[in-house]
């Protein structure tokens, strides 16, 4: 448990007379709650006297939520054929949420304002905040006075804790292994999606062994010959060319863990 984080969360909490926060954002659940989800259909409810109070997640998260700082996890059915509206069920499990922690007339903090956000480990199939949720959020609990709390949290993740440093040490290491690995496949001939692929097993097999790393998204992105000129955009096109012994080729990856 980061107690460093928990107790910067409570004291920004406190100077805004702010009871509680709620948060949906995988990268604002990860640095309140320990837990990374793997599909960003959770919520995490943090209070200014509990810290991190509660989790409403997945079913199918379970084993991957061991992890969490919560107090409370609680579970709904998803994905199942049989399950019932998860929608229902959210709101259901954070109705009582708010009855323990009496937060009905609480002023309760949301990720009002957010345009750019990290994915879930599903980075696939991105879930965001949006005006339904939000205002399913208010249906909840009416008598609340609601924050947008995007400046908030964008001060508290600008400085990182001792766990944060480290886990970002533990990033640039996976992030060495794809350096290594691309410098010894740029060779003449292979092709940009080739060296892509052999960069994300380098991250993904060894980065895995680290201790403490249980979970690797990375982005390996490369181009080269004429396009090279243009790799320092946050994202280029990696296709079929192939390396020429006159070409270069820039290796560009983004990476959450």
């Amino acid at each position: 448990m980061d107690t460093d984080r928990i107790d910067r969360i409570r004291l920004v909490l406190r100077r805004e007379k702010c009871d509680a926060i709620v948060l949906r954002l995988p990268e604002n659940i990860v640095m309140a709650t320990g837990a990374w989800p793997m599909n960003g259909f959770s919520f995490a409810i943090f209070t200014a006297e509990a810290g991190p109070a509660a989790l409403v997640a997945p079913s199918c998260e379970d084993e991957e939520m061991c992890g969490c700082w919560a107090e409370d996890i609680k579970y709904f059915t998803w994905p199942r054929l049989e399950m019932r509206n998860p929608q229902e069920a959210i709101r259901d499990a954070l109705c009582e949420i708010v009855r323990r922690y009496k937060l009905g007339r609480a002023c309760i903090g949301y990720e009002g304002s957010f345009d750019c956000v990290a994915p879930s480990h599903n980075a696939g199939e991105a879930r965001v905040p949006c005006e339904s949720s939000n205002a399913m959020l208010k249906s909840i609990v009416p008598t609340a006075r609601w924050l947008d709390a995007t400046e908030l949290l964008h001060e508290l993740r600008s400085t990182k804790t001792s766990r944060e440093i480290a886990r970002l040490r533990a990033a640039h290491r996976v992030a060495k292994f794809g350096l290594e690995r691309f410098h010894e496949a740029a060779t003449p001939g292979v092709s940009e999606a080739a060296m892509a692929a052999t960069v994300y097993e380098a991250c993904l097999t060894r980065g895995v062994r680290l201790p403490g790393v249980r979970h690797i998204n990375v982005y390996p992105q490369v181009s080269s010959g004429p396009n090279a000129h243009r790799a320092w955009r946050p994202i280029v096109t990696t296709g079929r060319r192939r390396l020429r012994r006159q070409w270069g080729g820039l290796l560009g990856q983004r990476g959450d863990l």
